[in-house]
């Protein structure tokens, strides 16, 4: 009964939607936002400089590093406003096929057991530990920020991948509850859609890691579409995936133009669930007006720490098996 009285509560503090009269819903991602991702203070010189990060990113679907579809990319900038890398553009059919990914490994990947993807997440997080110091040098590349703050960020994104690695196979919400008369279990509830918005605080990492994790820890796949401004730290994020013993398929991540590849998301059929960070107002609209047409789960996560149950509760599904056998019904 509790379970069913939350989908009627919405928790404190949750900025309002935007009016549903502001927007085109129609129009919505059919094309891309280019100021988005050029500051417009930059000069001439800065646009025509060689990126700093010397590297050929691709996306990230099905266990392997692929060129987009349509073979664009766009370059992204960092808190000086110089060329930081080149990032493929991921469009509509990148994203079916990231979807087909995540399809095909999700059942085994609930199948594996709740210890098998604790054992994986604490593999990913000492991987991420061995790595330490690149991804401190590239936070402080990325947002021009001091030693300390960038090695907090990546001491806070340690302490959540231990967290959901040691909680992961512990359900919070009872597990399987079997009496005389029902049995009920928690199950995934697939293919969720993961949409780190413009404007999320701290410094990229942990607020991607905060979708990520307790998305996956309960059994979902995930098709991850990161910050636009900042994309490069998922990027890198893939590379620490290669090594970490998680299955093709579990995660994939595709750079691009939020809007389009959101509406490309959210059309899709087999995709069960949306959750995106706080950010603008109009995607989130946008998020729920799309996603009724197939009954999507969309969730909005809170900024701060995010509670556990509330987690456990956005990325399962509650089933029961009604067991009559036994009773003496009384004439």
């Amino acid at each position: 009964m509790l379970a069913g009285l939350l989908e009627y509560l919405q928790r404190e503090g949750t900025p309002q939607s935007a009016k549903l009269a502001t927007i085109d819903y129609t129009q919505f991602g059919n094309s891309a936002d280019t100021s988005a991702s050029v500051p417009s203070s930059l000069t001439p010189t800065q646009m025509s400089a060689s990126p700093i990060v010397d590297c050929t990113y691709k996306l990230y679907y099905g266990g392997t590093h692929k060129r987009p579809d349509g073979n664009a990319s766009r370059t992204v900038y960092n808190a000086r406003n110089q060329p930081l890398a080149l990032v493929p553009e991921g469009g509509k059919k990148d994203v079916r096929n990231a979807v087909e990914a995540a399809i095909k490994a999700q059942p085994a990947w609930w199948r594996g057991g709740a210890h098998l993807r604790a054992q994986i997440i604490y593999n990913m997080a000492e991987k991420l530990q061995a790595r330490r110091l690149d991804f401190t040098r590239h936070l402080q590349t990325v947002w021009n920020c001091d030693t300390q703050s960038a090695d907090s960020e990546v001491d806070r994104s340690l302490q959540l991948l231990f967290y959901w690695a040691a909680s992961c196979d512990k359900p919070s919400l009872g597990g399987d509850n079997r009496d005389m008369s029902a049995m009920v279990f928690q199950e995934p509830l697939g293919v969720l859609a993961l949409l780190v918005c413009e404007g999320t605080t701290g410094l990229g990492l942990e607020s991607l890691l905060r979708l990520v994790v307790p998305a996956i820890s309960n059994g979902n796949t995930v098709v991850v579409v990161p910050n636009p401004e900042h994309p490069t730290i998922a990027l890198e994020l893939c590379q620490v995936m290669d090594t970490c013993d998680l299955p093709s398929g579990v995660v994939n991540v595709l750079t691009g133009d939020i809007n389009i590849l959101s509406s490309a998301l959210v059309s899709h059929q087999e995709v069960r669930g949306v959750w995106y960070s706080e950010g603008s107002p109009e995607l989130g609209s946008y998020l729920r007006w799309g996603s009724a047409h197939n009954l999507k789960r969309v969730w909005q996560v809170p900024s701060g720490q995010l509670c556990r149950e509330q987690a456990e509760y956005q990325a399962t599904q509650i089933k029961a098996v009604w067991v009559p056998g036994g009773q003496i019904f009384a004439n």
